[in-house]
């Protein structure tokens, strides 16, 4: 598979996911939602199985966050935990911006790459482009968390946003276009 599958795969999980929940009353709790992070679970785990047998592949992280909030989705589901259930629909999507900062954080500390998932060999930049894509994610969390109820601005606008911060930011640290 070459990069631009790999970065394709990435997003497949996450993409099925909205998919399902979209296609769901936004007010309903029933099986559309147990299916949706199910199915988002399952993918995500297959997923960062293929990209984490790459040695040399950098996982997107705002997406690892999006993974990883999916999989706890899907092992609620299974396990029946529903108070963490009861808070990712209830609250729906803020829950998963808390676990891309969760994973900003851990990464800012804990890679050389950073948040931002930059190859560039400059630790300093790094870490303060990643402090900013923090900065950005916390601005998604609060803009998805005020106009929660609004698909536009819940969703999609705090995604693309965060998106676009990324990319100029691995533009910036990398100095080739991200």
């Amino acid at each position: 598979m070459g990069e631009r599958q790999l970065k394709f795969l990435e997003f497949v999980p996450l993409i099925l996911y909205f998919t399902f929940v979209r296609a769901a009353d936004a007010d309903s709790v029933g099986r559309q939602w147990e299916t949706a992070f199910l199915v988002g679970g399952v993918l995500s785990g297959a997923t960062l199985f293929i990209l984490m047998r790459r040695k040399t592949y950098i996982l997107n992280r705002i997406l690892l966050g999006a993974h990883l909030f999916l999989i706890s989705g899907a092992v609620a589901v299974i396990l029946r935990f529903m108070p963490l259930l009861d808070i990712y629909l209830r609250f729906n999507p803020v829950p998963l911006f808390i676990w891309v900062i969760a994973v900003g954080i851990a990464t800012s500390l804990f890679s050389p790459h950073g948040f931002i998932g930059s190859p560039g060999p400059d630790r300093k930049s790094n870490y303060s482009s990643s402090a900013l894509l923090l900065a950005a994610a916390m601005i998604a969390l609060g803009i998805s968390w005020f106009f929660m109820g609004n698909i536009f601005y819940t969703d999609i606008l705090p995604f693309i946003g965060l998106f676009m911060a990324q990319d100029w930011l691995q533009s910036r640290t990398t100095g080739t276009p991200g």
